[in-house]
């Protein structure tokens, strides 16, 4: 599967940081720091919103659930949520194709 990586960035997403809004998934789950590298978004056609999917990677694998979408997120595809303004962390993901596990549906 490929997997890309996304912050809450107002550059990325639009949202001023002021925004009541920043950082809320379409699930409404407001995503923080602490959330990094254990949420993402997927497509909610597939993959509905609470699915667990561990993504292998050399490093170490990534359990994480399924709480956002978006819009260039479609078929086999994840965009893991790296933190709300490190984008660095996200041009280093870059885009990796990974094998992973679907634990729910």
């Amino acid at each position: 599967m490929l997997v890309s990586a996304y912050t809450c960035h107002p550059d990325e997403c639009g949202k001023p940081l002021s925004s009541p809004n920043f950082c809320r998934t379409a699930s409404g789950w407001i995503l923080l720091d602490s959330d990094a590298f254990k949420s993402v978004a997927a497509d909610n056609s597939i993959f509905r919103f609470g699915t667990r999917i561990t993504i292998h990677h050399s490093k170490g694998d990534l359990n994480v659930i399924v709480r956002d979408t978006g819009g260039d997120i479609k078929g086999n595809r994840l965009d893991l949520f790296v933190g709300q303004l490190n984008q660095r962390a996200a041009y280093k993901w870059g885009v990796q194709k990974l094998e992973v596990t679907i634990h729910e549906y």
